[in-house]
């Protein structure tokens, strides 16, 4: 089943298309590597599944991201009557429902590579196969709130799809961001150099070097933002916990999700990196994701993962030109 409104890659460039398009088979043949389903559209372009597993991993990410911004959907202040959104590699849709559900008023456009979203929708909400870093065909000054969240490793020029999010934001818009790094880190020195998630930590940073497509967004978004000419940044750097040994309740409520998605999300993070760009053998690559899942589980290991939460505006006033 594909969502009732699902739109190819055409309204992309017309949004007077249509807004149920018969999916062509360049977008639903998905192919299949080392047991797990990838993308069809621009097949190779990311790195991850787009199957039930990973999917699994989306849902589970998006309650924990909902706690962690305590019960928001977005950083960035935002009024209950806003108009257009649309969110930047969507993946299975969690976020773009839930909002088009809790702001009646906007209309809600999610793009993603895959067409992996619920079939039954909210009126206000569509879906869109096509790459975000494709020439935007929207006028400019269109969206209200851009809304993005852990596209690392997916984007080869951040300079560009920034510039592309001011010029189609109206003025006094939003962009929004959450991303998560790749390092698991802990302060109780408990991860020594050759530990399993500090190896598995410094081959995804590897990866991305070699891809050029970074998976160090959460450090570098800042910067991109104030170049692109945002205004009004606000950052907040989250520790969020790997497992349930924070004394803090909340923490620990967090911690226990984020194992949670980690444990669901290890293996399709680490075929693709480790094997196309590291150039690892299966075997190696399999008994790596065996020793990261038993790390995960050592009660003596204090891990956490830092979350960036970013958020900045358009100024006001500041009208752009063109498409």
């Amino acid at each position: 089943m594909f969502p009732d409104a699902l739109l190819t890659s055409g309204f992309w460039c017309d949004p007077s298309l249509s807004t149920t398009t018969a999916l062509a088979s360049e977008f639903v043949d998905y192919p299949y590597d080392y047991g797990r389903r990838y993308n069809a559209y621009k097949e190779g372009e990311y790195w991850a599944p787009n199957d039930d597993v990973q999917q699994n991993q989306m849902d589970v990410a998006h309650h924990m991201f909902y706690d962690l911004l305590d019960g928001k959907l977005a950083d960035a202040p935002i009024s209950k009557d806003v108009r257009e959104v649309i969110d930047l590699g969507t993946g299975n849709g969690a976020w773009a429902v839930d909002f088009a559900d809790e702001y009646p008023s906007a209309n809600v456009t999610g793009i993603d590579y895959s067409a992996i979203q619920p079939n039954n929708l909210p009126s206000n909400c569509n879906f869109i196969i096509d790459d975000v870093c494709d020439k935007w065909c929207y006028p400019p000054n269109y969206f209200d709130l851009v809304h993005i969240r852990q596209m690392y490793g997916s984007v080869t020029d951040w300079h560009g799809l920034y510039a592309s999010i001011y010029r189609h934001l109206r003025p006094g818009g939003w962009v929004d961001q959450q991303e998560m790094s790749v390092e698991f880190k802990s302060d109780n020195d408990s991860l020594p150099c050759d530990h399993p998630l500090r190896r598995w930590s410094r081959g995804m940073l590897r990866a991305g070097e070699i891809s050029g497509k970074t998976f160090q967004v959460a450090d570098q978004a800042w910067g991109h933002l104030l170049n692109a000419g945002f205004v009004n940044t606000i950052e907040k750097k989250h520790k969020v916990p790997v497992g349930t040994w924070s004394e803090d309740p909340r923490m620990r409520a967090l911690g226990k999700l984020n194992l949670e998605q980690i444990k669901a999300g290890i293996d399709g993070w680490t075929i693709m990196p480790f094997m196309r760009e590291l150039r690892w053998s299966y075997v190696d690559m399999r008994h790596l994701i065996r020793d990261v899942l038993e790390a995960l589980e050592d009660p003596n290991v204090h891990l956490y993962i830092e979350v960036s939460s970013i958020c900045a505006q358009k100024p006001m006033g500041e009208r752009s030109c063109g498409k």
